[in-house]
C-alpha cells in the first residue's frame, strides 16, 4: 500500500506537468465506483487509525457501481483530498461520503469533510478554481 500511495505521488507530479502543458489526456472507461472508493478508503484506514481518527465512508446505496470515467484521476482527485484532511485532522474523524447528485441525474457528488482546523473565512477570497473538470 505505501509503495502504491508513493507512486500515486509521482503520478500526480508528472499529471501536474503536463497539466501545465496543456497536454494531459483523460482515459474513459467502464469500472466499478464502489471497488474503487474502497480501495482509496483502505488506504487510509490505517493512517486515521495510527492518529486516532474515525473514518467514515458513506455510499448511497442508490448509485450505480457501474460507471464510465477516467477512474486514475477519479482516484487522483479523492487521494489529494483525503490526504489534506488527514494532514490537518489531529482529533475526531474524517468522512468521505458519495451519493448521486440533487441537480443532474446521472452525477455523482464525491464529499470529504472533516473536524481538522478548517479554512479561515477571510482565505475564502484567495481560493480560486479556474477550471471545473468532469470526471
Amino acid at each position: 500500500n505505501s509503495a502504491r500511495l508513493l507512486m500515486h505521488i509521482v503520478n500526480d507530479i508528472l499529471d501536474y506537468s503536463r497539466f501545465k502543458r496543456n497536454r494531459l489526456s483523460l482515459n474513459f472507461s467502464n469500472f466499478d465506483l464502489y471497488e474503487k472508493l474502497s480501495e482509496i478508503v483502505h488506504l487510509f484506514e490505517i493512517q486515521c487509525r495510527s492518529k486516532g481518527l474515525d473514518l467514515v465512508f458513506e455510499y448511497n446505496l442508490g448509485l450505480l457501481r457501474q460507471i464510465y470515467s477516467d477512474k486514475d484521476r477519479l482516484g487522483q482527485v479523492i487521494t489529494n483530498f483525503m490526504s489534506n484532511a488527514l494532514k490537518f485532522t489531529t482529533q475526531g474523524s474524517i468522512t468521505f461520503s458519495v451519493r448521486p447528485s440533487d441537480a443532474d441525474q446521472g452525477n455523482v457528488v464525491f464529499k470529504v469533510s472533516d473536524t481538522g482546523i478548517g479554512i479561515r473565512a477571510v482565505s475564502y477570497t484567495h481560493l480560486t478554481l479556474p477550471t471545473i473538470y468532469s470526471v
